[in-house]
């Protein structure tokens, strides 16, 4: 039996549209749900470079990395992008840090159960770093913790109650920057009161934020000392740089010092929505001396060039979202869930936790894994941006005139059929 013309028409518009509302769904599920690639490898505390994430992994998220017995260290390990495979290097770390073909990072003397720097106990925090072409770990014997890479330099903080008092002020509650030659095995205590970011370290500058309490002065004249207060060192010259800005977690590329400023502690609304409850992005050039309000709202950073890759809060499951701002444009691009973001050569690594969407996301059997993702801009699809939320509206509006104008023909061949 033949199908009416009418009829085929309405019954295609159907097919159509429910084809068209389910690719959709799907799309904008994906897209809005994660963004990026999720590797499946747990991990957290990203460090970036060349197609390389190097980070440390929970052991009680995998199982024992090091051989040691137990499963309750954190191990180093590096993912590469392009052959999408983990290496583990069996080294107990955090606060991780590549360059090139060395990852530096601080390892737990109580995790590790050895005495790494001579005083004999095993209290204290020490810098190694290991070597990804011979696969070796080198100890400096250095007592430190988060660090920051740049060819033969580690920075690295030292908090001075595991040392000595290091900046002459009286008293072992500082936490000073300091600096490791991995060529010489010297290292360089710069005295400097600081904590750095996970991208503050380029060239021979290093940018950080100073407490005013910690170093016991008014560092940007406001007359007090409750504040925090970007400034930058330059390792070749030994000169420190007040930028005399209240801001914290600062990031650095090619002059430009990005970070995020309390609202609270400026006494300014800085992104204009009423009130100073808020951490917003500015950016300071070193050559100028210029500071930018990017007025966007977000807690830690890295920047490469142009590009901001930023992290905030977005909602009551304490997800974080991963967005990036363009200096030159000002444009924001909301990429995808996931914190601690490292940027480098437009990816963007990141980590993300299982227990944000309740799904075993690595098949493990669990759903209470931090896990290691990666975004690459201008390939990648973006989560839910406005104008997809515009879009998403729109097809449906279109969907549903198409379903009822088949429902109409429809209707109106069986009326005919009825009448004839």
């Amino acid at each position: 039996m033949r199908i009416s013309s009418c009829k085929r028409v309405g019954l295609l518009l159907i097919y159509l549209a429910l084809s068209v509302l389910l690719s959709a769904c799907i799309v904008k599920a994906m897209a809005e749900e994660f963004g990026g690639t999720i590797t499946g490898v747990a991990g957290w505390g990203a460090s970036l470079e060349d197609g390389i994430i190097a980070f440390s992994t929970f052991e009680y998220d995998v199982g024992d990395l090091n051989g040691d017995g137990d499963s309750t260290d954190s191990v180093v390990r590096y993912y590469d992008i392009i052959l999408g495979t983990v290496t583990n290097t069996g080294a107990i770390g955090s606060g991780v840090s590549i360059d090139g073909h060395t990852i530096a990072f601080a390892t737990s003397e109580r995790e590790i159960g050895m005495d790494l720097n001579g005083d004999r106990d095993t209290e204290d925090s020490v810098i190694r770093y290991y070597d990804i072409l011979t696969r070796t770990v080198r100890n400096t014997g250095v007592v430190g913790l988060r660090t920051g890479l740049v060819g033969d330099a580690i920075a690295f903080w030292t908090l001075e109650q595991g040392t000595d008092d290091l900046n002459g002020d009286g008293d072992t509650e500082d936490m000073i920057i300091s600096f490791y030659s991995i060529s010489k095995g010297e290292v360089t205590v710069t005295g400097i009161v600081g904590l750095f970011g996970s991208d503050s370290f380029e060239g021979s500058m290093i940018a950080f934020t100073t407490s005013e309490g910690e170093a016991g002065i008014d560092l940007n004249h406001d007359g007090d000392k409750e504040d925090s207060v970007i400034r930058y060192y330059d390792l070749s010259s030994g000169v420190v740089t007040n930028t005399e800005v209240i801001g914290e977690s600062p990031c650095l590329s090619r002059g430009i010092i990005a970070f995020s400023t309390s609202e609270a502690q400026s006494g300014i609304d800085l992104n204009g929505d009423g009130d100073k409850e808020d951490y917003v992005f500015r950016y300071y050039n070193t050559s100028s001396s210029m500071v930018t309000n990017t007025r966007v709202t977000g807690l830690s950073g890295s920047l490469d060039g142009d590009v901001l890759a930023f992290d905030r809060w977005v909602d009551e499951r304490r997800r974080i979202e991963i967005g990036c701002y363009e200096l030159s444009s000002g444009t924001v691009t909301w990429v995808a869930v996931g914190g601690d973001p490292s940027l480098d050569d437009n990816i963007i690594a990141f980590s993300l936790w299982e227990q944000w969407f309740d799904r075993d996301l690595n098949k493990d059997g669990d759903a209470i894994d931090s896990l290691m993702g990666y975004f690459v801009i201008g390939v990648d699809q973006p989560i839910e941006l406005q104008w997809q939320r515009d879009l998403g509206w729109g097809l449906i509006l279109m969907v549903t005139i198409a379903l009822l104008v088949a429902i109409v023909l429809l209707y109106s061949l069986k009326l005919r059929k009825s009448l004839l």
